[in-house]
């Protein structure tokens, strides 16, 4: 499953997202998105977790809290058609 992270603080890496989540299962990719252009953090990223039911633990446990001053939007991503 597609995992959108949003509210990410800046002061956050990729490191530590994949170790929060790695806490209930395997990550397989992480893309923490930038604007092309000024290459500047736009403060969310994507996650897949191909474990279903890793997933949802995850999402639940997530979302909503505090990390480095910022909550946490955590929800499965929109799938694209």
């Amino acid at each position: 499953m597609i995992i959108y992270v949003g509210n990410i603080a800046p002061t956050v890496t990729e490191t530590t997202i994949k170790k929060l989540f790695e806490q209930y299962g395997t990550v397989t990719t992480l893309n923490f998105v930038s604007d092309p252009r000024t290459k500047q953090f736009k403060g969310f990223a994507f996650l897949n977790m191909p474990a279903y039911d890793e997933a949802l633990l995850a999402i639940d446990a997530m979302h909503g809290i505090d990390l480095d001053g910022a909550i946490l939007v955590v929800t499965p991503a929109p799938q694209q058609e």
